[in-house]
């Protein structure tokens, strides 16, 4: 007993010493350099340094003139130490952003603003200068490695900037500037002028005269405004020759994509980024590397609307030329069997955003549940396939009335009209298989409303949390004495590193952005509350897996989740996300009822309801493995 005793002793020695040291807060930005030439990079550190536990909200960056933001993380450091007596823990939150000047000259950068424990704190102004590639040959460049010390030709000058011919020609698919640069990026786009949800084929190429050694994509483009579907992305380069303007170059494919414009307007193609290490011929071979940062051109893309005259009312929103087929897996059956209806639209478009069609069914057979599965093909063409579950209740001879529905073909400009032919089913009397309930995919005590038709995408409404619980273990006389120490250690943990503090800080900023939301969905902006939605969903997600919030894909995130949140949780989260999505980002024609006020309200109390529901999980589940821990231990 006599050393349990010194053992607290000493922890609230610990303890109290470090709550007294004053809770100063230091925010400084830093630059890794401040002077370079025009194609370089540099870093923009932000670093809040404290002596315990604070809230940190992610910096307010100012207006990046003549700059671009290429890249942005953050990391986090503890140091401990002892001395003088007192226990000294240090934390330290930096925020880093990789910035590219895209002209020559001198820049400030303003002063950037950091919320802590509610308190803002500015930093100071800093200054860099550019100057031109090959104006300074004595600038270190952090991009460019040093040569080898015996090569003879060290100190020739760069070839690439000896000659600057300029060669500008009209067109959607860019031209070299330079016939003599290290390389270029060139995105070439098959259309400029559109229809919304017509596809625009985009693809980005390097060309080079030169040696590419490595290439390191810096910034793929946004594509904010497409729908976007990959069509290839490159592993590694694969160069083919192509002549432009007299000159040979070796061209390889980076990336393409097939966009497809979500509303009418002005929609632009931002640039793609990327670094290259470039081997220059030379008269005794190859010459030294150099690194060079380039970037394509955007593209502005003119977004026509689809024509509301003459526009039918069966118009599914489809854009394209696509075929309609349907079939039935059986042609005949017993009552109270389920029979499958196929219906598959083929052809060249987006098949995804294709709705099912009004089924009008006579009254003695029932749609008991429906499935849909779609592919984008890379050569442009897509499908997308529904299988409705059908169960005839009567016997006899039922017709299933063919379907139509009307589509929008870009190329003429007009719509047209797809009909599926008229099946028979021949229904026989029961044999004496059991019957199939009505209430699809039901559970004992429960009631599943029946699925519409078809629904972009369903509302996860009516979901509530499992009471289904781990069993705790009966625990004997000593090891509850183990374990009241080992909590007295890990409170005193909590408190220095900020353990509890984390879950309050995590609820704290849920609440404001879920109140955010609801706003949103009070005024009706739907596209406003599907890309809030998304982004709390990333967040929550993010932060009970440890992967960092807003960041990752869904099915990693899920992945790293704890079990209890992945056990209870990934189905509404699923649904939900399939609402949130849609919102805000499918084309205004396939949103529906979803906008309307009523259901935004719905999605904005399912997504609080659910990411409280996830930090709960976590923080019980954070618990459970401390316990058990601490038994473990004992």
């Amino acid at each position: 007993m006599g050393k349990i005793g010194k053992f607290i002793g000493l922890l609230g020695f610990m303890l109290f010493a470090s709550l007294g040291r004053a809770n100063e807060v230091e925010v400084v930005a830093t630059v890794d350099r401040n002077v370079m030439e025009e194609g370089d990079t540099f870093i923009l550190a932000v670093s809040v340094t404290s002596g315990s536990s604070v809230t940190v909200e992610d910096p307010r960056l100012p207006s990046f003139k003549n700059m671009d933001l290429i890249n942005s993380w953050s990391a986090s450091e503890t140091r401990s130490s002892f001395s003088n007596g007192k226990f000294n823990v240090e934390q330290t939150r930096t925020f880093n952003y990789m910035l590219a000047p895209n002209r020559t000259g001198q820049f400030r950068i303003d002063p950037v603003e950091v919320v802590v424990n509610g308190q803002a704190y500015n930093t100071r102004a800093i200054d860099v200068t550019v100057k031109k590639a090959g104006a300074t040959p004595g600038l270190p460049r952090a991009q460019r490695p040093q040569g080898n010390p015996n090569q003879p030709l060290e100190e020739l000058d760069d070839l690439f900037s000896q000659l600057l011919r300029r060669r500008n020609n009209p067109g959607f698919k860019a031209q070299p500037t330079n016939p003599n640069e290290s390389f270029f990026l060139q995105v070439d786009v098959d259309k400029t002028t559109v229809f919304a949800g017509e596809q625009v084929t985009a693809s980005w190429f390097l060309y080079t005269r030169g040696h590419i050694r490595d290439i390191d994509t810096l910034k793929y483009p946004s594509l904010n405004g497409f729908w976007k579907e990959e069509i290839d992305l490159a592993t590694r380069l694969d160069f083919q020759q192509e002549v432009i303007n007299g000159i040979v170059y070796r061209k390889a494919l980076l990336a393409s994509y097939a966009l497809f414009p979500i509303k009418p307007g002005k929609a632009k193609i931002d640039s793609y980024k990327a670094k290259c290490t470039v081997i220059t011929d030379s008269a005794f071979g190859f010459g030294r590397p150099y690194v060079y940062t380039k970037s394509s051109k955007p593209v502005s893309i003119e977004v026509l609307p689809i024509p509301k005259e003459n526009r039918p009312a069966d118009f599914s929103g489809a854009v394209g030329q696509f075929s309609v087929s349907s079939s039935l897996s059986e042609s005949s059956v017993a009552v109270n069997q389920p029979v499958t209806l196929k219906v598959r639209f083929d052809g060249r478009g987006n098949g995804k955003l294709i709705d099912l069609p009004p089924l009008d069914l006579p009254p003695s057979i029932e749609i008991y549940d429906t499935k849909k599965e779609s592919k984008f093909f890379k050569n442009g063409q897509s499908y997308k396939e529904f299988e409705v579950l059908l169960i005839p209740r009567e016997a006899g001879e039922i017709k299933i009335p063919s379907m139509s529905v009307s589509l929008f073909d870009p190329k003429s400009a007009k719509f047209y009209s797809k009909q599926t032919t008229e099946m028979t089913l021949t229904v026989t009397p029961a044999t004496g298989q059991q019957a199939i309930s009505s209430t699809p995919l039901s559970v004992e005590g429960q009631v599943v409303a029946k699925q519409k038709a078809d629904a972009l995408p369903d509302l996860a409404l009516g979901w509530e949390a499992s009471s289904w619980r781990l069993p705790i273990p009966q625990v004997a006389f000593w090891p509850v004495v183990y374990l009241g120490v080992f909590l007295l250690l890990f409170w005193w943990a909590a408190l220095q590193f900020g353990l509890f503090q984390k879950g309050k800080d995590i609820a704290r900023i849920i609440k404001l952005r879920s109140d955010r939301i609801h706003k949103m969905a009070d005024k009706g902006e739907w596209r406003a509350v599907g890309v809030e939605g998304t982004n709390l969903i990333y967040f929550i997600l993010g932060e009970v897996s440890e992967q960092g919030g807003g960041g990752g894909e869904l099915e990693k995130l899920l992945l790293q989740a704890p079990p209890s949140v992945r056990r209870e949780m990934e189905e509404p989260v699923r649904k939900l996300m399939a609402s949130l999505e849609a919102l805000g980002f499918a084309p205004e024609e396939m949103i529906g009822e979803l906008k309307e006020k009523k259901s935004l309200q719905k999605v904005a109390s399912n997504t609080t309801k659910i990411v409280e529901h996830i930090l709960s999980l976590s923080v019980a589940s954070s618990e459970d493995l401390e316990n058990s821990g601490g038994r473990s231990e004992a």
